[in-house]
């Protein structure tokens, strides 16, 4: 619903803002000339009005915890679930796990088209890539950040579609250090690397260090 800062402007929105200026509360009514409708030909939408109130962000969860809002989707993480779980049990809100349409909700995108000539042809080497994805434990980020409610995954699209295949998902999506290992380009000795690290040295002798354990969420991660 954006583009409703003129209550007098005309909207194929769903619902039509009649707030006018700024304010700490914004009303929106169901539009009535709104063109969609269900299976049933009922016209929608179904909800006649919403209230919208502006709160700080790091307000938000602790708002609704308590009960403060019907429906809040946004400004939640996956770190405020214990709380609101918690919460709950006394306000009565129910917490749900809402699907994204997202592939993933961490994903690691290697500049190829940096102007560093070097890093270019790192990030462009597949062998690079395949190392850096199959040295992060993907398992050990879902229970760790996500609470073990996540599902380890590729950087794809949904299960839901009709263009996916689970090698999409699956694909160099393993945790496995010693492949990491062996597909990175030209390893430096073992001598020189730090315990669970992999070098891969450039043409101008700059190395590039990555620690395979890789206890951070940098990798994909997809959310169910």
């Amino acid at each position: 619903m954006y583009g409703n800062s003129n209550v007098d402007l005309p909207t194929l929105n769903p619902w039509v803002n009649i707030t006018p200026g700024s304010a700490q509360r914004y009303i929106f009514q169901r539009n009535p000339y709104f063109h969609h409708v269900d299976a049933k030909g009922q016209q929608l939408p179904y909800v006649d009005r919403i209230v919208f109130t502006i709160a700080a962000a790091n307000l938000v969860p602790a708002k609704a915890g308590m009960g403060e809002a019907d429906l809040q989707p946004r400004y939640l993480n996956m770190r405020d679930y214990t709380f609101l779980q918690k919460s709950a049990k006394t306000s009565g809100v129910e917490v749900r796990l809402w699907e994204t349409g997202s592939g993933a909700q961490i994903a690691l995108y290697p500049n190829l088209t940096t102007n560093d000539e070097e890093w270019r042809k790192l990030f462009r080497d597949v062998r690079f890539r395949r190392a850096l994805s199959v040295a992060i434990d993907r398992n050990e980020l879902n229970q760790v950040v996500y609470l073990d409610v996540g599902k380890p995954s590729n950087n794809t699209i949904m299960e839901r579609s009709t263009l996916f295949k689970p090698e999409y998902a699956t694909k160099w999506a393993q945790y496995d250090p010693k492949l990491a290992t062996r597909c990175s380009t030209r390893p430096a000795s073992a001598s020189a690397m730090p315990r669970g690290s992999a070098c891969c040295p450039m043409a101008d002798q700059r190395p590039w260090w990555s620690s395979m354990p890789a206890r951070t969420p940098r990798m994909p991660m997809r959310c169910t």
